[in-house]
């Protein structure tokens, strides 16, 4: 199995030095408006397809980790959420993605133990 990694042309790519731990999840966001009407009728408005995300958790990454993922996202040709990159799984699957997370929270456990949660989009 294969190390995780973040990559897009033109960024360093960032290897993880730990797997991600399973189960991960992977929610569909359903883009419609729903509501019932005054007379009990129920009410679909359709917004666009669907959103598939999906979470990868990781468990003891070092500072190291934690300072290259930042400096991934921090990239202009990245910028967090405004560009898609490709992130890799430990199978090998390469899938085009976003981070639209709304907050970067990486959690240190103990010196130089940090624990972190990516959500992303699929682009």
């Amino acid at each position: 199995m294969a190390a995780p990694t973040l990559s897009k042309s033109g960024v360093t790519t960032v290897t993880f030095s730990k797997a991600s731990i399973f189960p991960g999840s992977s929610p569909r966001t359903i883009n419609q408006f729903t509501g019932i009407s005054d007379d009990n009728t129920i009410r679909v408005a359709s917004l666009g397809p669907a959103k598939q995300s999906f979470e990868v958790q990781f468990e003891q990454l070092t500072e190291v980790d934690i300072d290259n993922v930042t400096t991934f996202f921090e990239d202009p040709l990245i910028n967090w959420g405004v560009f898609q990159f490709t992130f890799t799984d430990e199978d090998s699957v390469a899938t085009s993605v976003r981070f639209l997370q709304t907050e970067f929270d990486p959690q240190e456990v103990s010196q130089d133990n940090w624990s972190l949660t990516l959500i992303f989009t699929v682009a």
